[in-house]
């Protein structure tokens, strides 16, 4: 048996001059082959819905969904940088170990992808902590990420 990890679609498949709108509305395909961007958005918004309030349900999984609607929000902050449970775990509330099941959670349906530091720098301090990913730039859920286009901070976004 093997596993295989499908990813929606990528520069390759779209070719270099849809990069804007791969990067807007993901690789889902329904999202990304909308025919209006209001369209893409209400499938991807009824995407996530559906996975926290029914997928989960599913896995025996028993999180309140605005839980989890809460913490997609906030990892979708972090998105592209270094985990801090302890940061997200104050603004919400919840212990640590609380906030790290709750990733894994997330990783282990494949919405989010850790990381792992690879290297050693002896002469700095050591990072263990993974890098947060969302594995498609369209479940960012940014409102306007038209208006982000522009803006310095988009790097983490870009980096994913």
């Amino acid at each position: 048996m093997e596993f295989i990890d499908l990813n929606g679609f990528d520069l390759s498949d779209t070719g270099n001059t849809a990069w804007k709108t791969l990067w807007l509305r993901g690789g889902f395909p329904r999202s990304f082959l909308a025919d209006l961007e209001a369209d893409s958005l209400a499938w991807r918004e009824g995407l996530i819905c559906t996975f926290l309030e029914r997928d989960l349900l599913q896995f025996s999984i028993s999180i309140p969904a605005t839980a989890m609607r809460r913490f997609w929000s906030m990892l979708a902050h972090y998105h592209g940088q270094t985990w801090n449970a302890s940061e997200l775990s104050r603004a919400m509330g919840f212990s640590d170990k609380t906030v790290r099941s709750y990733l894994d959670i997330l990783s282990g349906a494949f919405m989010v992808r850790q990381l792992q530091p690879w290297f050693e720098n002896k002469g700095k301090r050591q990072v263990r902590a993974p890098k947060i990913y969302l594995r498609d730039s369209g479940l960012l859920n940014i409102p306007d990420m038209h208006a982000l286009l522009g803006h310095p901070k988009v790097s983490a976004c870009w980096e994913g």
